[in-house]
């Protein structure tokens, strides 16, 4: 009976190791699968992870060349506006050349218009006095010519 009872006593055992193996088995695969499920998420997030940052690095490299552009852009304004306040300035000395030019050219005209006027009053007062002596000469000859013809007068008159 011994052996009975140690074979019983082995089979129980036997079934109790087979049970906490299969309980232990058992547990260790849903625990494999939870840590599976966990791992397979991590992966999803690391994917995730990379995609967004090669996303953040392509965009990073747009921006980069999106600065350089603008910053080429930036340097090509700041000549030209360079350029052009040159030649503002220059226009601007150009201008204030001119119009003291002008201003001169202004000033002799009101002189030249003031002296034209001045020379046509004097023109207007020779042409008085030169009517007054032609009238004068006038009025003169005819008293020649009439004392001429009253016999009064002697010499010739040439006209």
């Amino acid at each position: 009976m011994d052996s009975l009872k140690t074979a019983r006593i082995i089979t129980v055992a036997t079934a109790i190791l087979f049970a906490i193996a299969f309980s232990w088995l058992w547990s260790t695969q849903g625990s494999n699968e939870a840590i599976r499920r966990e791992l397979d998420q991590q992966k999803l997030r690391s994917e995730a992870l990379l995609a967004e940052k090669l996303l953040g690095e392509k965009s990073a490299a747009e921006l980069d060349q999106l600065l350089a552009i603008a910053r080429d852009t930036v340097a090509l304004l700041t000549e030209q506006i360079t350029t052009m306040r040159q030649r503002l300035s220059e226009q601007t000395q150009n201008y204030q050349v001119l119009s003291a030019r002008c201003d001169l050219v202004l000033r002799n005209l009101g002189k030249a218009r003031t002296q034209q006027k001045i020379a046509e009053a004097n023109l207007a007062q020779e042409q008085n006095f030169l009517e007054k002596i032609r009238e004068e000469n006038i009025r003169l000859f005819d008293s020649l010519r009439y004392y001429q013809k009253k016999g009064r007068w002697k010499g010739y008159i040439f006209f």
